[in-house]
């Protein structure tokens, strides 16, 4: 039997055989709304309702599937009308029209979201208004619900709370949240700081129910195992004395030490860490836990703790009474400040504890080691100099002691021949020019290697006066000037040996057809950090589908030299542009740059003599030898090259190279414009008239379309299965094979593997074609030797394209087969050496096969070796860079580990 609230008269069931309005008695709790409906909660029976006017029932289900989840622990109506359905499982629930026939049900349930629910079990809620409304979880902590940005805000112990079980909510006078978990807590709405109340406050309760109520006069009211308790927060007192911190203990590793122990052959400290204000610790153990206590605190349970490292921690950690310690492992060397402080929960901390921590650097980071490095480079420079000038300087002698005796043998000779005497004077000559040359070498020597040397002594011995004066911060200076001097050394021995080259009278040149802008490429990347740091743009322009014939190491020097040149002439933010055209007279390539330029008298002088003339300094006051032009049109004269400059003063530069023009380059005449595509691929790649195309498929129409697509280029054959495919290529031994791998009877995998295993026609290249598109299908197609894959169904000029770059792939090998290029720049480095390189390198590869940063990179730094080098050395010897002989050598290893049977694929992968 119920009262109802507007007629204040008793209210019964119409059927008189029940005693109550609801069919079940496990209520939990109800409400009487706005319209005068009276609304409970059941236990597995969601929401009821009763409207005692209509004598209407209601029934509202949280959860119709899971009757354990149709669970409504709380509610309230909000000042719409609607309700708030607090849930034991399926989360906050908002119901807006409950007493129509269909409400719309707004459901708020937990999930990875930050701003979603924290706990789907809500045990009690407070309405703020319209702004929000707070809801108690039991193991979610505290939730602020945004009602306008449908937002969640949470507050649980990582924020500061005792416990997550959040049992009562209520709101104070001052708008700030009291709520009840295993203490009474105060939350500062404003600043969302949170203040804890206990038995050391008065606060007795073991436990709190699901209840709490205020009055007008600001007094609150919380249900607990001994009735009721309440208080008025104005009359509390906040003002509690912070509780002092102080480290209690450290580890090294896990392991406690204590002062004066040794550990790890040292003596971390030699006093407690109570006592300590600074601890240095050598880098070997920088991994460390602090721990820490208060001091005269009789009740260490309700102390709170918050600590940071400055230098790691950007923002305060948070810890309970239980978990006193701080854990840092792998500190990198530096100097660290740990800070710990205590609170009783209040919000009010105590004066912070502070420990300075020094980690040590390791010897190889220490300024001694870097000294000594520098100084040890700085030392094998100037040796290799002293050591070349000393060399040089003999020769020198030896060459006027064979000038000497040739002139008395000449002089006994003259009366004899008058032919002789010719010849001798002849000969005489030209070792006098020798001379003249080697003299001016070694002025330039003295001359442009005398600044640099002094100055990295001058600056070491100002380096070492700063060391005396503990000015550290000027040493990095003066290093950073030594090594700019090292690399100007470095520079100018570069350019001293390339000119040794260029007057050797005996050097010959080894022309090839070689693409152009790949010459031109190779020496941007060399010059491309001297740009770099005059911050000048180099671009780089190919409208040439033809090759140059040019010895490519000669080629590359030159490119160098002049690009240098540009480089060095121009001013910081300028522009460097390279252009490669084709001219009556061969290929031509521009260097046009904005630099100073220079007057028609300077360029007439520049090869109006045979003396060497000397550098005129760049923009940045760059230094030269004077050889580069020189060497530069002597390297093109062998090459039967032109050189030509145009300039005016101020308004920049423009040299151009003409070499002679070889056939047209296969990759950029495929990427030329679609009228330049009917050139045939017997233009391109090989010899013959045409190359044979061997189709091994069993679908006819497949087989029509690749005829269709290659027989303006190729001679197509074809065979309908993998049986008289294996037969026809044996016989005919085709350029190209294109299999299908799904085929009745032999397979391709089968056909493939078959040809690749016979001496006879492994080298042909192979192309495999899949309507499947997994990987399993295409390792098992590379697996057995497959060149190359393409998947149905194919686009028709991809197809063209792939047997195209296999077709040059063939005729890359065979031209390797068929010839063994040496190429001789270097007299004085014979081909023992290039082979014994070649072996030490491959030796690396096959021993590091399995490491995963295996590349160009790698290699030329474990072995010392320069990048380039390694690319010129395997591109002149082998035909092909370092970088595919990897993925070869891998391949390999692969497809040996295949034929053991012993290993998956993945596996191998």
């Amino acid at each position: 039997m119920l009262y109802s609230r507007k007629q204040c008269s008793r209210i019964q069931h119409q059927n008189k055989q029940k005693t109550s309005l609801f069919e079940t008695k496990n209520l939990q709790n109800g409400i009487i709304d706005s319209r005068g409906i009276i609304w409970v909660t059941h236990w597995e029976s969601g929401l009821e309702g009763y409207n005692p006017l209509t004598k209407k029932h209601y029934q509202i289900d949280v959860d119709k599937e899971d009757k354990s989840l149709n669970v409504v622990f709380t509610l309230l109506e909000d000042a719409d009308g609607s309700l708030w359905l607090g849930t034991f499982g399926a989360g906050l629930q908002h119901v807006e029209n409950p007493d129509s026939d269909k409400p719309t049900i707004t459901k708020y349930v937990f999930n990875k979201n930050e701003n979603s629910l924290s706990n789907n079990f809500i045990t009690s809620m407070f309405n703020e208004g319209k702004n929000a409304l707070w809801l108690g979880t039991n193991g979610g902590g505290l939730n602020r619900f945004d009602k306008k940005r449908k937002t969640f805000e949470h507050f649980t112990t990582d924020n500061g709370l005792r416990s997550n079980v959040v049992q009562a909510i209520v709101m104070d006078l001052d708008s700030n949240i009291w709520f009840s978990s295993n203490v009474i807590s105060k939350l500062d709405t404003k600043e969302k700081t949170i203040t804890h109340y206990d038995a050391s406050d008065g606060v007795y309760s073991r436990y709190f129910t699901c209840h709490a109520q205020s009055n007008p006069d600001g007094t609150l009211y919380f249900g607990d195992d001994k009735g009721i308790l309440t208080f008025n927060p104005k009359y509390i007192d906040n003002n509690k004395i912070a509780p002092i911190p102080e480290l209690s203990a450290i580890r090294l590793f896990g392991k406690e030490i204590n002062p004066r122990e040794m550990h790890k052959d040292i003596v971390p400290f030699n006093k407690s860490i109570t006592f300590s204000d600074t601890i240095e610790l050598p880098f070997y153990l920088n991994s460390l836990s602090l721990e820490f206590a208060s001091i005269l605190q009789p009740n260490s349970k309700s102390v709170s703790y918050s600590f940071m490292m400055e230098g790691i921690d950007e923002q305060w950690i948070y810890t309970k009474y239980s978990e006193r310690q701080a854990i840092y492992v792998s500190l990198p060397h530096g100097k660290y400040t740990f800070v710990v402080r205590a609170s009783l929960g209040n919000n009010i901390w105590s004066k912070p504890r502070m420990l300075h921590i020094i980690i040590s650097p390791p010897w190889w980071k220490m300024l001694w080691f870097r000294l000594t490095f520098v100084l040890f480079f700085t030392i094998a420079i100037a040796s290799l100099i002293y050591f070349y000038t000393k060399n040089l300087k003999q020769r020198n002698i030896r060459l006027e002691q064979l000038v000497a005796r040739r002139t008395d043998e000449l002089q006994k000779n003259n009366t004899t021949l008058q032919e002789e005497r010719i010849v001798v004077e002849m000969k005489n000559k030209q070792l006098n020019d020798v001379l003249q040359s080697k003299e001016k070498l070694i002025n330039i020597i003295a001359h442009d290697f005398k600044g640099p040397l002094n100055g990295i002594f001058g600056f070491a011995q100002l380096i070492q006066n700063e060391k005396n004066k503990k000015r550290y911060d000027k040493i990095d200076e003066l290093i950073d000037i030594i090594s700019n001097s090292a690399k100007s050394l470095v520079g100018q021995m570069v350019a001293l040996l390339d000119w040794t080259k260029s007057e050797d009278k005996n050097l010959q040149a080894n022309p090839i057809e070689i693409h152009t802008k790949i010459l031109v490429e190779d020496a941007i990347s060399l010059v491309k950090t001297i740009a770099d740091q005059k911050n000048i743009s180099i671009e780089l322009h190919n409208d040439c589908v033809f090759n140059s014939v040019v010895d490519p190491l000669m080629g590359s020097m030159v490119f160098r030299n002049i690009l240098s040149n540009a480089i060095k002439y121009t001013h910081q933010g300028g522009t460097v542009t390279i252009l490669i055209q084709e001219s009556t007279e061969g290929v031509a390539i521009s260097f046009v740059d904005n630099g100073i330029g220079m007057t028609k008298e300077k360029i007439d002088s520049l090869f109006s003599t045979d003396e060497l003339q000397e550098s005129t300094p760049g923009t940045d006051n760059e230094t030269g030898t004077g050889f580069g032009l020189r060497m530069s049109k002597i390297f093109l004269d062998k090459n039967n090259g032109k050189l030509s400059i145009t300039s005016a003063e101020r308004q920049g530069t423009v040299v151009t190279i003409t070499l002679p023009k070889g056939s047209k380059n296969i990759l950029e005449e495929a990427t030329s414009n679609t009228t330049e595509q009917n050139t045939t691929l017997a233009e391109q790649t090989v010899s013959r008239s045409k190359n044979i195309v061997l189709v091994v498929d069993d679908d006819k129409e497949v087989i029509n379309i690749i005829k269709k697509t290659l027989e303006e280029y190729c001679d197509v054959i074809e065979a309908p299965n993998g049986k008289e495919g294996i037969s026809i290529a044996m016989q005919v031994l085709p350029d190209v094979i294109i299999s299908d791998i799904q085929m009745p009877g032999t397979t391709g995998i089968e056909l493939c593997e078959y040809l690749k295993k016979n001496k006879k026609t492994a080298h042909i290249p192979l192309l495999m074609v899949s309507s499947f598109n997994d990987e399993e299908t295409k390792n098992n197609a590379f697996s057995v030797g497959a060149n190359d894959y393409i998947e149905k169904p194919f686009n028709a000029f991809q197809l063209l394209k792939k047997v195209e770059a296999l077709l040059v792939l063939k005729q890359k090998i065979s031209e390797k087969t068929r010839t063994d290029v040496a190429i001789e720049l270097y007299p004085d480095m014979p081909d023992e050496y290039d082979n014994k390189l070649i072996q030490k390198v491959n030796a690396f590869v096959d021993s590091h096969i399995n490491i995963e940063k295996l590349n160009v990179n790698f290699i030329a730094q474990e072995l010392n070796i320069s990048r380039t080098q390694l690319w010129r050395l395997y591109k002149s010897r082998t035909g092909e860079t370092l970088g595919d002989y990897i993925k070869e050598r891998k391949l390999q290893k692969a497809y040996a580990l295949l034929l053991t049977q012993k290993y998956r694929i993945s596996d191998i992968a």
